[in-house]
């Protein structure tokens, strides 16, 4: 949960330095969390804390790895199940079907050194802290949080993608998803989303 937050907060300031603005660079509705990197920082936990005493050339080569897999993965996924994609790297140099590029995997392996050596250890100790009762309920709390905000955005985005393509609502469920989470207020929530109308064309 706090690396989901902390990868937004990392974005929107890239975005500021980058673009001179700041844009929502949220991955589900409500809330700003990306669980791209709350995915990814258990990844890298699980993976890389195990060798954590290493030179941090391995948990860099990992964090590449780990991160690049990943990003590949979730692209490709989301353009077969959503027929969308959130970012395109094909005008990169070194890139993988644009789905991933050289500039952010080598992202990917400095944050793996910056979470298993700064970030993990002090989070580890916070929630040390929290009676185990609590820290049990928080989880559970925050788990049911996170799959409810994941399922109802992934559904509001296959809405937006099919309505965008011209398929008409069929049941209940897709004309309230039209009418709660239209067109003008999910390009707020996701303004870097892109539609493939054509399923024919090449996909990114």
């Amino acid at each position: 949960m706090i690396s989901s937050f902390l990868g937004v907060i990392v974005e929107m300031i890239w975005c500021l330095i980058k673009n001179g603005y700041i844009a929502s660079r949220q991955g589900v509705i409500y809330g700003p969390f990306n669980p791209l990197y709350g995915i990814g920082a258990i990844l890298i936990t699980y993976f890389l804390l195990p060798i954590k005493d290493k030179k941090n050339i391995y948990l860099f080569l990992g964090g590449l790895i780990i991160g690049s897999l990943l990003e590949y993965i979730v692209h490709f996924g989301q353009v077969l199940f959503f027929k969308t994609y959130s970012w395109n790297y094909s005008q990169k140099i070194l890139n993988l079907n644009g789905r991933i590029d050289i500039l952010h995997s080598i992202f990917w392996g400095l944050l793996a050194i910056l979470w298993i050596k700064k970030i993990f250890p002090v989070i580890k100790k916070l929630v040390a802290k929290i009676n185990p009762d609590l820290n049990k309920w928080l989880m559970i709390c925050i788990a049911s949080f996170m799959i409810l905000n994941m399922s109802v955005s992934m559904m509001a985005i296959a809405r937006w993608s099919a309505r965008t393509r011209g398929i008409a609502p069929i049941t209940y469920v897709d004309k309230f998803l039209d009418r709660k989470y239209d067109d003008e207020f999910l390009k707020k929530v996701f303004p870097n989303m892109r539609i493939i109308k054509n399923d024919n064309r090449k996909k990114a």
